[in-house]
């Protein structure tokens, strides 16, 4: 599909949520990666951040899949 980008970390203190960080933060990234011709932005969260799932949706991100980590070899 072309270019893709890679959110590795991204956090806003609890004090600081809710005031539209993290949307402006997204929409820097967004209007940056369109300059480059980037076709998708991929993120991973934790399975118990249901509400960094919530942000995430809410600006047009989709789950397509699991993230799997082996621990131990």
């Amino acid at each position: 599909c072309g270019e893709v980008a890679e959110i590795q970390e991204m956090y806003v203190p609890p004090e600081k949520r809710g005031q539209g960080i993290g949307k402006e933060l997204l929409d820097t990234l967004k209007s940056a990666l369109k300059k480059r011709k980037v076709k998708r932005i991929e993120v991973t969260s934790g399975l118990k951040r249901s509400e960094a799932h919530r942000f995430y949706v809410g600006q047009n991100f989709w789950v397509t899949s699991k993230k799997f980590v082996c621990k131990e070899y």
